[in-house]
């Protein structure tokens, strides 16, 4: 029997939900592999040997948490969580890339890899700075009492690789997160039979509960941030801008931390 070719005027066929899905959760789980095993071998090769800080302070008033002392007993444990993010990221990345190219679609096509221009890009800067300073006072007519960089303020101070910790926060991270969401599975799933809005939803939601939001001010925060780097992905057809945005927004808030401390100091 003569296989005919197929009709190359023919729509490809949606690919499933399933392996969209199946291979981001591949491409976190390596991820997620690669930072436990360096971070728990790093961790090992810092941790002191000798007694445990104490982290109380103790005097006529009764005893309580002495938060230096704390961050100083944790302070193996941050450095293994910033060295294993070094290598965990780019791994991650490459985990994607590798995925990608198995999904039946162009690599490039399914992860969005080309340039905006520059209308795109300028245009969208322009709806981050919007978001970036509306968002507050969206909250506060809200109800909201607006603290974004709480998390931020407390933590960095007792960063014990400063320099690394902002490659993380700024580069290594928007990198992956949006190679893995914006990219491949952004690109799946528009492609499935779920289409590119319920796609848009999903993924902006999914983006928002791996941060693990606090409150629901800061799930709201993600959650507008998500749906602006996926919008900008889907009308643009370009991943490197939702890159760059998220980039953006967390140098944004990095530099408010920074100058708000220094200020204060």
């Amino acid at each position: 029997m003569v296989e005919l070719p197929a009709d190359p005027t023919a729509p490809p066929a949606p690919l499933p939900i399933a392996k969209a899905l199946g291979a981001g959760c591949l491409a976190w789980l390596g991820y997620l592999a690669v930072s436990a095993v360096v971070g728990l071998g790093v961790f090992v090769l810092l941790t002191p040997s000798g007694p445990p800080v104490d982290i109380y302070h103790h005097g006529p008033g009764g005893t309580g948490v002495d938060v230096d002392a704390l961050y100083r007993s944790i302070r193996p444990l941050k450095s293994a969580g910033e060295i294993a993010d070094l290598f965990a990221l780019p791994v991650g990345a490459l985990v994607v890339l590798v995925l990608a190219g198995r999904l039946g679609v162009a690599r490039r096509e399914l992860l969005a890899l080309r340039w905006p221009s520059w209308r795109q890009a300028l245009l969208w800067t322009a709806a981050f700075a919007a978001l970036d300073f509306g968002y507050p006072y969206a909250a506060r007519l809200a109800g909201f009492t607006p603290n974004p960089e709480g998390y931020l303020v407390r933590e960095y101070p007792h960063q014990p690789m400063l320099p690394v910790y902002w490659l993380i926060v700024v580069f290594l991270g928007p990198v992956f997160e949006e190679i893995l969401f914006r990219g491949l599975l952004f690109g799946g799933l528009a492609r499935s039979r779920l289409g590119a809005w319920p796609a848009l939803a999903l993924i902006s939601l999914l983006f928002a509960a791996a941060h693990f939001p606090k409150d629901l001010f800061y799930f709201g925060n993600i959650l507008a941030y998500g749906l602006l780097f996926t919008a900008a992905r889907f009308a643009t057809g370009s991943l490197y801008l939702a890159m760059g945005l998220h980039s953006a927004a967390n140098f944004v808030a990095m530099a408010h931390v920074a100058l708000y401390l220094y200020t204060r100091s």
